[in-house]
């Protein structure tokens, strides 16, 4: 029964840890532009490096809860 509750427990912290991680990258990671067309939502520069950048903060801030879960654990 003890493993159970741990179990339940670690991934009860993982969920609320990765909705954290998720909320600061969206405040965190640069928005790309996109316009409204006819057809539907275009990328307003196609060759911007916001798309880009936004992985980037995605890898860190992922890889910096995902090492600090690793040392906990």
């Amino acid at each position: 029964m003890r493993e159970l509750r741990d179990f339940a427990g670690t991934v009860l912290v993982l969920a609320v840890l990765g909705v954290a991680a998720g909320v600061v990258w969206s405040l965190v990671a640069p928005r790309a532009p996109y316009v409204a067309l006819d057809g539907g939502p275009a990328l307003a520069d196609p060759s911007t490096q916001a798309l880009v950048a936004a992985d980037g903060w995605f890898a860190v801030i992922t890889g910096a809860v995902g090492l600090v879960v690793g040392l906990v654990g």
